[in-house]
């Protein structure tokens, strides 16, 4: 018997991503003749379209990254949140009511969704707040906070719907074993001893994420992607919360040790902290997991590592590696010795480079 070889798909290039994302159009009600323009890509392919007077953010999913119930959830979520009055985009149907399309083109098959396109701008850079280009206001954070406190309002009075399918940013998935993101000591670019210490913050953070009540009032539906650039701020001065992909249940005190993890450099993180506070708690007040704040940012910044470890060559990654594990490594150090960290007093940013 002759065994032949399985066919294998071509390279998904980006000029593969954009054919396909063209296919999709009429699946939306937009005309294949529409202007597509090229945003970015990092797990999925994000594209401006613009059809006449109307304009539509279209992402091609990334291929095996989520299944189809997670981006449905995804879908349905955003679309509860603006029935809540939440301010985030609206999520457009395929012309058959469906949240999504599944779109074959090249010998490519990829979930594509429409969302409306926002002509805002993006609230911060991570990497210019990290590296102190640029220094945002308490202002703002002061309006993050409150988005946030909003978000997470809308998520308790929802609940988790029946159909919600993501994993849990909890105390195993931030902390565990097996970390959503996998260990910060998968980073190759580590010593033994770093590594040592930062298995030790882990096993601290996962012990002190425990002792958080876990109730309704504290865990929920999170955004857990809650950075400066998922947070545009429209012409009239509204802020509103974008890309929802690493959505899902976790403490909502996530959504905040996020943003002020990409803080913790500047020398004025521990008024920013002040100022996320009082916004976030202008509209809900916070009880007893205030303590695990500081476990949640060494928990999302360590996160940041062990995604850069499954992503060797990513520039992203590399700028991690260099950039970010020597301050992680730095407040791990703090952590674990009981230590006071920065955004608690007032500190220099080159105490660690």
């Amino acid at each position: 018997m002759t065994m032949h070889p399985a066919a294998t798909a071509p390279p998904f290039t980006l000029d593969a991503a954009e054919a396909l994302a063209r296919a999709a159009l009429p699946r939306f009600g937009l005309g294949p003749d529409a202007r597509i323009e090229f945003v970015k890509h990092r797990e999925n392919h994000t594209y401006r379209v613009t059809d006449g007077d109307e304009e539509v953010a279209l992402r091609v999913h990334r291929s095996g990254y989520r299944d189809d119930a997670e981006i449905a959830s995804e879908l349905r979520w955003i679309a509860l949140l603006s029935a809540h009055g939440v301010p985030v985009p609206r999520v457009r149907s395929t012309s058959a009511g469906e949240p999504y399309a599944v779109v074959e083109h090249g010998g490519h098959t990829r979930r594509v969704s429409v969302q409306e396109w926002l002509d805002a701008e993006q609230a911060g850079d991570v990497v210019d707040w990290f590296e102190g280009r640029t220094r945002p206001s308490a202002e703002l954070f002061g309006v993050l906070g409150d988005l946030a406190a909003r978000l997470h309002d809308a998520a308790e009075r929802m609940g988790t719907p029946t159909w919600f399918r993501r994993a849990a940013w909890d105390a195993e998935g931030l902390a565990g074993e097996a970390p959503r993101w996998g260990v910060a000591e998968a980073l190759t670019t580590l010593g033994p001893e770093e590594r040592e210490l930062f298995a030790r913050a882990r096993a601290r953070a996962h012990r002190d994420i425990l002792r958080v009540p876990r109730s309704a009032r504290s865990f929920g539906v999170i955004h857990a992607d809650l950075t400066p650039e998922n947070v545009l701020r429209r012409a009239d001065g509204a802020h509103v919360a974008i890309d929802f992909d690493d959505f899902g249940e976790g403490y909502y005190l996530f959504d905040l040790a996020t943003i002020l993890w990409w803080a913790s450099r500047l020398d004025d993180v521990a008024d920013l902290r002040v100022a996320l506070l009082d916004g976030y708690t202008a509209v809900r007040p916070l009880g007893p997991e205030l303590a695990a704040l500081d476990a949640l940012v060494i928990a999302r910044g360590s996160s940041y590592l062990g995604w850069a470890a499954d992503r060797a060559g990513d520039d992203a990654a590399q700028w991690i590696a260099d950039r970010v594990a020597p301050w992680a490594r730095h407040l791990c150090a703090a952590y674990v010795a009981g230590e006071p960290l920065p955004w608690h007093t007032t500190h220099s940013r080159e105490d660690a480079s």
